[in-house]
Order: structure tokens, then C-alpha cells, then sequence
């Protein structure tokens, strides 16, 4: 049986300098993927600072690339709140955003 793999779009509003996620709140289960990707192709990055149950604290996808991550199968359950960060190739500005992973067993 294949894993769930869960899909978070960052979304760049250039004319309102917003960024956007959906879902800005994700529910995963241990063992699940979950795959960020940005809608204008630009690079961007997932950071977790200290407080993550995932393999690595912060990851980083060059434009047109996606990044993929499966949920550990460890101890660790509750929200991980993290910074997304994407940049604009079009105005050379970083575009911030606070979105969280919550998971469960």
C-alpha cells in the first residue's frame, strides 16, 4: 500500500506582496510524505528552526523545484509551526510567511 503524500502550495501575490499556503495548516501521520512546491516556479525555503521531528530543520528548492519530505515515524507529535520564504525572481524580494505541520500518530 502506497504512503499518503500530502501537497502544500505557496502561493506569491506579487501586485498585493502576499504570500499564501494551502493549506496553511496541514495534519500528516507518521510515515506520510508531504511535498511544498511554489505556483510561480520561484526558489524558496521550509524552515523549522530547532523545534522539528524532521530529518533536517531547514530545506531549500531552486526555482521550478519542489521539495519532499516524509514524516519520521519517532515520538514526536503536535504542531511545528515553520517559516516559508520565497523569492521573487521578478522583484528580487523574500516573501515570508508562517504556516505549521501538525502531526499525528
Amino acid at each position: 500500500m502506497r504512503k499518503k503524500k500530502h501537497m502544500v502550495r505557496l502561493d506569491l501575490d506579487i501586485e498585493n506582496k502576499t504570500l499564501h499556503c494551502t493549506p496553511h495548516s496541514l495534519v500528516a501521520i507518521k510515515g506520510q510524505g508531504v511535498i511544498w512546491e511554489c505556483s510561480t516556479g520561484d526558489a524558496f525555503t521550509i524552515d523549522f528552526g530547532w523545534d522539528t521531528p524532521l530529518p533536517n530543520t531547514c530545506y531549500q528548492a531552486p526555482a521550478r523545484k519542489c521539495i519532499e519530505v516524509t514524516i519520521p515515524s519517532g515520538d514526536q507529535e503536535g504542531p511545528y509551526k515553520y517559516i516559508a520564504a520565497v523569492c521573487s525572481a521578478k522583484t528580487g524580494l523574500v516573501y515570508l510567511l508562517d504556516p505549521e505541520l501538525i502531526i499525528r500518530r
